[in-house]
């Protein structure tokens, strides 16, 4: 038995282990475990900023969740630009490792950003921030359309690419002057609004620059401003005074950021004369630095017109202060002399034709407004049975005007609605001709009779249009024009702006007044009247206009000498009547309701609005190298270390040539290409007066 039992023990044991052999085989671990990123495997971190790895989890089979055993090589240094790997490796309880998993860190240089602010008084045209492009080079075009090579970093790079990025402004006239290798940028036209020319600022950090927009260079991080209009100006307690007297000037700085002004310190107020002998360099007659108000009070003796200003811009902008004796000029005592409004109807009512009129429209109008007051049945009837047939905006206004004058609706009261023919010219910013401003100002002055208001948008566009093209010397080219912008304007004076620009003109105004009391002549005069009389505080100036007017009254009651052309002294004896009775033409028209118009159509397209000036194209037709370049080379060659400024001698002549409501400038009997002539020549030969603008030279 023993020797069968042996090997039935063995036999049972070898199958026991065989068996718990073949167990342990099937639950060995063999499975590596799986390692997943938390977040991208390609990450960017800026230059010098903190970086916190996302992690990942490792998950196994058998082990389960051993994100916690996960070992990790992370060598990003955020203070080195450049590529960095993070490793990420696990292994589980059997010892299996997991595939190992990277991510990469890119360090990057920062993005900076300028921060970009665009503003036209108060109209902001753009506001935030752009992003500084890499070093690099862009091309510009010029107005010629010639390419130009810049630095995209350039304060003129930044602003051209920002305005091929956004449709908020368009900078619609670049140009290039070749004798200085400078770009001035001449125009900016914001979305739905008129072009903007000619005084565009720039700010880097709150300072003006000295060198042109294409050679400022930026680096990231600074405040850039653009804004049109003068960085200084000064403000006067008064403008004419008499010899021994002072007056008080006032330096201001403006804030582009809220389109204030404040306190300019530092400064020299300075008074100059014209040297004949060197229109380059102006007689300094005094100067006064300024407190710490900026206010510096200056005493005159001797009877003349000074130019007045800040020294250390080469008084620019310029105004100008009238010293006259006691007893006489713009800011003498009151005259008791007026015009004699009768006789200067009955020298109208003289020159009347059988079928009512007094001879072309032009003259029938401006004769209808001056007698409004009188009864004219005859005058009535012609205007009711003679439509105006013109396309020309100013004849339109002026012959609502003369409707209105009248008692006549300009809506309907004849067989044309001129009110309708006047709103259709409006672009969605201003009336008519966009080089002229007399078509917007007389605008204003209809509508307000015909029944629109402040709160009407086209009244507000319109307003804030006449305004941007105010001078900084308070006018709108000449006498004529401003007097019927400060009219216009008064109609509206809640409107932003509108009281400050109606007080810059009156001084203006004041400014032109001569020791006659006259404005230059009848017409000028009148107009000066009209607006000035509107104003209690100029009683002094109103009477001594008054007392030019009467002293140019002739025998037969019509004003100028007897030599003049008949249609010439029925003009200007309208515009005298008008302006000796203190009444503004809106206070001549009658007022009627508004109603609602629809725009004139002619072979199913709206009334064409026919160039005012066409001479002026020939104007336009001179280049820029032939005319200003010239000009630019001898101011260079005086003493460069004075001058930071280009001065540009030629401030756009073609621009708001001030040809009035009747579509011939009052003021002059000369053709229009005489007076834009006259314009640049002026401009050539008065001492610092012209457009400053950067250039970096």
């Amino acid at each position: 038995m023993n020797k069968i039992k042996t090997p039935l023990i063995i036999i049972t044991a070898f199958l026991t282990l065989s068996s718990f052999s073949n167990v342990y085989a099937d639950n060995v671990d063999t499975n590596p475990p799986v390692i997943t990123l938390n977040g991208s495997e390609n990450v960017k971190v800026t230059q010098n900023y903190a970086y916190v790895d996302a992690g990942a989890t490792a998950i196994d089979d058998i082990d389960g969740d051993i994100t916690a055993n996960i070992l990790i090589v992370n060598g990003v240094n955020t203070n080195q630009l450049g590529l960095y790997t993070i490793t990420y490796n696990v292994s589980d309880q059997a010892l299996n490792n997991a595939t190992e998993v990277t991510r990469v860190v890119e360090v990057v240089a920062p993005v900076l950003k300028e921060s970009i602010l665009i503003r036209n008084g108060e109209t902001l045209v753009w506001q935030g921030d752009f992003d500084l492009p890499s070093a690099s080079t862009i091309e510009v075009l010029d107005k010629l359309g010639n390419t130009h090579t810049i630095d995209a970093r350039s304060v003129l790079g930044i602003l051209y690419s920002l305005d091929q990025s956004s449709d908020a402004f368009e900078i619609s006239d670049l140009e290039y002057y070749s004798s200085f290798n400078a770009f001035y940028l001449k125009c900016i036209t914001p979305k739905n609004e008129a072009e903007i020319c000619d005084n565009w600022q720039y700010v880097v950090g709150g300072v003006t620059p000295s060198t042109g927009m294409d050679t400022t260079m930026l680096s990231g991080g600074e405040s850039l401003g653009l804004y049109f209009g003068s960085p200084h100006q000064v403000i006067f307690d008064k403008t004419t005074i008499t010899a021994g007297s002072s007056f008080v000037a006032t330096a201001q700085k403006y804030k582009y950021t809220d389109n204030t002004w404040d306190t300019l310190t530092g400064v020299t107020i300075g008074v100059t004369l014209p040297d004949p002998n060197d229109p380059w360099n102006p007689v300094t007659v005094k100067e006064q630095s300024v407190d710490t108000e900026g206010k510096a009070t200056i005493t005159l003796s001797d009877l003349n017109t000074y130019t007045v200003g800040i020294k250390e811009d080469y008084y620019f902008p310029s105004y100008t202060v009238k010293v006259i004796t006691a007893s006489g000029g713009g800011g003498g005592s009151a005259s008791s002399s007026t015009l004699d409004v009768g006789k200067a109807v009955n020298f109208l009512l003289g020159k009347q034709s059988s079928n009512g009129s007094f001879g072309a429209s032009l003259y029938t109008d401006w004769v209808a407004i001056g007698l409004a007051s009188s009864s004219n049945s005859i005058l009535n009837s012609y205007l009711l049975n003679n439509q105006l047939n013109s396309s020309l905006l100013t004849d339109n206004e002026r012959h609502a005007m003369a409707l209105m004058a009248l008692g006549i609706n300009p809506y309907s009261g004849t067989d044309v609605n001129y009110i309708a023919k006047i709103i259709s010219s409006f672009d969605g910013n201003q009336f008519g001709d966009s080089s002229i401003t007399n078509d917007d100002i007389f605008a204003l002055i209809v509508l307000k009779n015909a029944g629109y208001t402040s709160s009407d948008e086209i009244i507000k566009k319109t307003a804030s249009y006449i305004i941007s093209k105010q001078s900084s010397d308070g006018s709108w080219v000449g006498v004529d024009i401003t007097a019927a912008a400060i009219l216009a304007l008064r109609n509206f004076i809640d409107l932003p702006g509108a009281s400050s620009s109606i007080a810059q003109a009156e001084n203006y105004l004041l400014s032109a007044q001569s020791g006659d009391g006259g404005f230059g002549n009848s017409s000028s005069t009148s107009w000066a009247l009209q607006a000035l009389s509107q104003n209690p505080s100029f009683a002094v100036q109103v009477a001594n206009a008054d007392n030019y007017l009467a002293s140019i009254q002739q025998a037969d009651g019509g004003v100028d000498a007897v030599t003049d052309p008949n249609d010439n002294r029925i003009w200007a004896t309208s515009y005298a009547i008008s302006g000796a009775l203190h009444k503004s033409w809106n206070s001549i028209m009658q007022s009627f309701s508004k109603q609602v118009t629809s725009p004139i159509v002619v072979d199913n397209s709206t009334v064409p609005l026919v160039p005012v000036i066409t001479k002026v194209e020939e104007i336009k037709k001179v280049e820029q190298d032939e005319v200003v370049t010239p000009i630019i080379k001898k101011v260079k060659n005086k003493k460069t270390t004075q001058i930071k400024k280009l001065a540009v001698a030629l401030p756009s002549p073609y621009n708001d040539i001030p040809l009035t409501a009747s579509a011939v400038d009052p003021s002059s009997n000369h053709g229009i290409s005489y007076r834009v002539l006259h314009t640049i020549i002026k401009a050539l030969s008065a001492p610092f007066v012209w457009l400053f603008v950067h250039l970096g030279f």
